[in-house]
């Protein structure tokens, strides 16, 4: 069980998962643990998971996806994907299946929704945000907290925040959540992006520089100081979290840039036709 988190923001979800993958005899590899899926009725389906069996996983995602394409509406899509569910688990008959966990986040049509699936029927909707997977233990706490939309936020809000629960899963729960956070938005217009490992390793560097004040404040508000130190104390954090505040301003995402891009308006080549 690794981690995966989903979370919602005004005009989409998103969903992003780690990228280290332990087998059931403990060896580690790398692999991407999010899918996408899009149809012809403009909406687009992310899926993350966190499972004790990866391989199992990636092929049940893999159809979950194509169940949620083929949906009408939320009941359909409810419907659907129990459905696939049941009929994954009912495949190991007298065998105890292995525990998956999945968050699908789906949107466009104006709306965007965030789901916790569980083999054989759990089909639950997430109204802020969840957390999966053994790395969910330390954030699970707080998480859901950071997304509450009042006052309401966008896209790069969301990521930021994301960016710091993934820092700090990967570091309370090494031993099972590591390597790159793969990351995937679906906006309520159907629109989707892929965002880069590099933008969000450049977030999670901010997010540890965040919780290294968060600490510092903690051990400071409890020490034993005069008040002449407290003042000092509350210069030093003044100045760090200006420095903070400024640096998350300058962060960027450019792969957000093809949510503003329709990708069914896009028109294909003639034949015969050069590039």
């Amino acid at each position: 069980m690794t981690i995966a988190i989903g979370a919602t923001f005004e005009g989409g979800a998103v969903v992003c998962a780690d990228t280290k993958v332990v087998a059931t005899d403990g060896a580690t590899h790398h692999g991407s643990k999010v899918t996408l899926s899009v149809n012809r009725n403009r909406m687009a389906y992310a899926i993350g998971n966190a499972a004790e069996d990866g391989n199992a996983a990636k092929m049940l995602s893999g159809e979950l996806g194509a169940a949620a394409c083929s949906s009408e509406n939320f009941v359909d899509l409810q419907n659907k994907l129990k459905e696939k569910m049941t009929e994954w688990y009912l495949g190991f008959g007298s065998m105890k299946p292995p525990v998956l966990h999945f968050l699908l986040s789906s949107g466009g049509n104006g709306h965007s929704a965030l789901y916790f699936c569980e083999p054989p029927n759990t089909v639950l909707f997430i109204s802020h945000a969840m957390a999966i997977g053994q790395g969910a233990r330390p954030i699970e706490p707080f998480a859901e907290s950071l997304f509450w939309n009042l006052p309401q936020f966008g896209v790069k809000e969301a990521l930021l925040k994301l960016a710091y629960l993934m820092h700090v899963a990967k570091s309370e729960e090494g031993s099972a959540c590591g390597g790159k956070t793969t990351t995937v938005v679906v906006s309520d217009q159907g629109t989707f992006a892929f965002v880069s490992d590099d933008e969000m390793e450049a977030a999670e560097k901010w997010a540890e520089r965040m919780d290294s004040l968060l600490g510092t404040i903690r051990s400071d508000l409890s020490g034993p100081f005069t008040q002449e130190e407290q003042e000092m104390k509350i210069k030093e954090f003044s100045q760090r979290y200006s420095d903070l505040a400024r640096e998350a301003k300058g962060l960027s995402f450019p792969s957000l840039e093809t949510l503003d891009k329709a990708w069914w308006d896009r028109k294909k080549p003639r034949r015969g036709s050069g590039p």
